[in-house]
């Protein structure tokens, strides 16, 4: 019967063994998540902030009025092209993203050179050296890129160091260094040094490393051009604004917060000028085209004039008769119908922008004759409150930055502001459990619903506001519209009938009349291309009010990253997974035994129980009771009055002998007669546990005509001792003497266990010999020190040797 049997479902076993190895090697799971924690730490030490900064920048509204497209469209058919659009977000990106443009800017940004000083082990980046003044010129191309290391002396003398052409001199500030690699001049001047910067921000351990490895090394080096501008394009992000198709956002990462900064702000004022610039360039080179044109019409006309006045005193009409008088009027008619055409397809087109919601001027109306008087205040206010609305819009996509002219909404984001700076002032001093933070938490979010109300109620009243006002324009200027389609129904059923007269005309007043057609038509063009000429100036205008900074970059008070907290419990929980995969990974690998679970698959001996390794004597005790109980339970009792036996291992260190003391001990106290002998007469030990010396013992009796009261050791009551004498090196020889049967023979009368302590089974056969004396073999084990294969070749032993009973002690635990 196996004592460890339990009903415990094999998967709850599994599950235990584990949470059980968890336990066990808890130390090493800390030790690895803190090493991966420590690592992250020196990542982060290491590691260099980066910043962001953006700006909103607003583009020119890509729209065109009816009238305008017309117009395009006739200029175009003559060859004199058109007005032509603005810059849309896609160009917009490309440009700004591109080398040739960025190019353009690098004098600007002033990026050319990286200062830094080395200190505590890493680089620290600064935007200048403000105690020094370096003027450098890279001759050797190789060496853009490459550091130059400024190491000072005292105050007169410095190192120079550039590893990458292996020099290093000493130099005099002010002196000129000149060569065929570089020109360089260092000179000192009056400024806080970096490291004194840096010391105001030292903590006990960095100050304590500055003082012990204390040194000053500045270091600066020069980026050639390509190099600048990759660094301006792998740092630069555009993104879209949903909310308005003529925005985008321009966003800069950099090592230094206010550089971004200015980096950001300058290519978003370049881009801003040389955008107004292209534009008004491309608006002046059509109005040149234009004026040209305009001469060359009104050259042509004068030229046309002449000819009709010369018909006409030809043809002997110059008093015009009552048919030309007619055919003149249809043709004023007709260029009547031709502008209340035009007046209606524009308001045509203005009712469909006002519905669209798209941005509507009354230029387009003005320009095509029509008084815009009455709906001027109107159009006034639907712009104004449609600018209020994209505002709060905005505003409502982003709280933090205030965008918007409301005073009390800028207010209460001002306010947001602070409480957000208290909110991480609290943070940094308390975890997000304390009352002042959770309350401070409370504020913010009260705030923040504060200020979207207020911009909800304000958005509601704008956007009523602009309804009421879009519902009065549309009923004033469809009353204009009705107005020009009954002039134009007129219009036309008066040529209708006057045309029907022209039939009759001679053909030299149609000749007459078709000139004068020709020079209306020359005039309309030339009217147009002054009214073209009019819309590029208002062009103008409008690009300089609408292409605009929305929003100016800001200096970033915390980095983007690393996130720092982040990266900390990403290494933690990372290092506690690797931890017990770890730990996993090393049991698949540990051929050693290290306890029961290890060894029940492997045998089908007794287990008797498993002896703890420890300080606590009672906890041992404990364990030995526990042994004995199982070897009671054993069939062994069941044979003879006196039980035999033999405790044996497969190396020395395992345990046997301090067993075999043990259980001699444990047996006598239940008022059994125990006898323990010492077998091992190559290295015997067993004395060494009862405190008795090894004069004389079972060897000596075998050799020697002595009795067995010579060799008996009493311990206790009822615990005898047998040494095992005299050293010899032929052990097999006296255990197979006819002396040593007959003694086992007599002292079985006398005891009721007896326990030999026998050598390892490995490399001695002695302990083969006295198997057949014995009732149980103990196979003792040491966790952490028997391997797993012991108990495989144990199990073939007891196949190959005969053996009465076996059973296995696990010892060591």
């Amino acid at each position: 019967m196996n004592v460890h049997e339990n009903i415990i479902e094999e998967d709850e076993i599994d599950l235990s063994e584990l949470f059980t190895t968890i336990k066990e090697n808890l130390k090493t799971v800390l030790y690895i998540t803190f090493l991966f924690i420590f690592l992250a730490i020196i990542y982060l030490y290491w590691s260099r902030n980066i910043y962001s900064s953006n700006t909103i920048i607003a583009l020119e509204e890509k729209s065109q009025s009816g009238l305008t497209m017309l117009k395009n469209s006739m200029l175009s058919s003559l060859g004199l092209g058109g007005v032509s659009g603005s810059i849309d977000i896609k160009t917009a990106k490309i440009k700004l993203k591109s080398r040739k443009y960025i190019a353009t800017l690098l004098n600007k940004l002033n990026i050319s050179m990286e200062y830094y000083i080395e200190r505590n082990f890493k680089k620290i980046e600064f935007e200048k050296f403000n105690n020094f003044k370096i003027n450098l010129k890279i001759k050797d191309i190789e060496l853009y890129g490459e550091e130059f290391k400024l190491k000072p002396i005292n105050s007169k003398r410095y190192i120079l160091e550039v590893k990458a052409i292996n020099y290093k001199k000493e130099h005099s500030y002010g002196e000129l260094v000149n060569n065929s690699h570089f020109r360089v001049k260092i000179s000192k001047r009056e400024g806080v040094d970096p490291y004194d910067m840096e010391k105001e921000k030292d903590n006990i351990i960095t100050n304590y490393i500055y003082n012990t490895f204390k040194h000053k090394i500045y270091i600066f080096k020069k980026l050639d051009k390509d190099a600048q501008i990759d660094k301006i394009i792998d740092n630069l992000n555009i993104e879209d604004i949903k909310s308005a198709s003529n925005m985008f956002k321009l966003e800069y990462k950099g090592t230094l917060a206010k550089k971004t900064k200015e980096i950001v702000s300058q290519i978003a004022k370049s881009f801003i000028r040389d955008t107004r610039e292209e534009r008004e360039n491309e608006l002046n080179r059509q109005l040149k085209i234009i004026d040209k044109q305009i001469y060359d019409i009104r050259k042509n006309l004068n030229t046309r004039v002449k000819r009709l006045e010369k018909y006409e005193e030809k043809s002997g009409i110059a008093i015009m008769s009552d048919p030309a008088l007619l055919l003149e009027d249809i043709d004023k008619k007709k260029q009547g119908i031709d502008t209340i055409s035009l007046q209606i397809k524009e308001i045509n087109n203005f009712i469909n922008n006002l519905n669209r919601g798209d941005i509507i001027t009354s230029v387009p109306l003005m320009g095509v004759g029509i008084d815009t008087t009455s709906i001027q205040p109107l159009i006034d206010s639907f712009i104004s409150s449609s600018e209020k609305i994209r505002e709060l819009e905005l505003q409502k996509e982003n709280i933090n930055k205030s965008v918007t002219s409301n005073k009390q909404i800028a207010s209460f984001i001002e306010d947001l502001k602070n409480k957000n700076n208290i909110l991480e002032n609290l943070l940094s001093d308390f975890t997000e459990e304390h009352p002042q933070v959770i309350k401070q938490k409370k504020e913010i979010e009260r705030l923040i619903d504060k200020i979207y109300n207020n911009i909800e109620i304000n958005l509601e009243k704008f956007q009523k506001n602009r309804e009421i006002t879009k519902e009065n324009i549309l009923t004033n200027i469809s009353m204009v519209k009705k107005t020009l389609l009954r002039k134009l129904e007129v219009l036309e059923k008066d040529i209708n009938k006057r045309e029907k007269l022209l039939k009759s005309m001679p053909s030299k007043k149609m000749a007459h009349n078709e000139l004068k057609r020709d020079w209306g038509f020359n005039q309309s063009i030339y009217s147009t291309l002054l009214q073209n000429r009019i819309e590029i100036e208002v062009s103008k205008v409008s690009m300089r009010a609408n292409t605009k900074i929305l929003e100016d970059a800001y200096i970033a008070k915390k980095p983007d990253s690393p996130k720092k907290r982040l990266i900390l419990i990403v290494s933690a929980v990372t290092g506690f997974i690797f931890g017990i995969f770890f730990i996993f990974f090393k049991e698949s690998l540990n051929k050693k035994i290290r306890k029961l679970n290890d060894i029940i698959p492997l045998t089908n001996s007794i287990i008797l129980g498993e002896i703890r390794e420890g300080k606590n004597n009672r906890l041992s005790k404990e364990d030995f009771r526990m042994v004995r109980t199982n070897l009671q339970l054993s069939s062994i009792h069941q044979n003879s009055s006196c039980n035999i036996i033999l405790v044996t291992s497969t190396i020395d260190g395992e345990g046997k002998t301090i067993i075999s003391a043990n259980l001699a001990r444990i047996f006598s106290e239940i008022n059994r007669k125990v006898l323990v002998i010492d077998l091992n007469m190559r290295k015997p030990k067993l004395h060494n546990e009862f405190k008795r010396k090894n004069s004389i013992g079972i060897s000596n009796y075998i050799l020697q005509d002595i009795e067995i009261s010579d060799i008996l050791i009493n311990i206790t009551a009822n615990l005898d001792f047998i040494p095992g004498g005299a050293i010899v090196s032929n052990e097999s020889t006296l255990l197979m003497n006819n002396k040593f049967e007959k003694l086992i023979e007599e002292l079985k009368e006398i005891y009721d266990y007896i326990i030999f302590d026998t050598p390892s089974l490995i490399p001695y056969s002695d302990t083969r010999l006295l198997f057949q004396y014995s009732d149980i073999v103990l196979f003792i084990l040491r966790a952490n020190v028997s391997f797993k294969n012991y108990i495989i070749d144990f199990e073939n032993f007891k196949k190959t040797h005969k053996m009465k009973s076996s059973g296995i002690i696990l010892n060591g635990v």
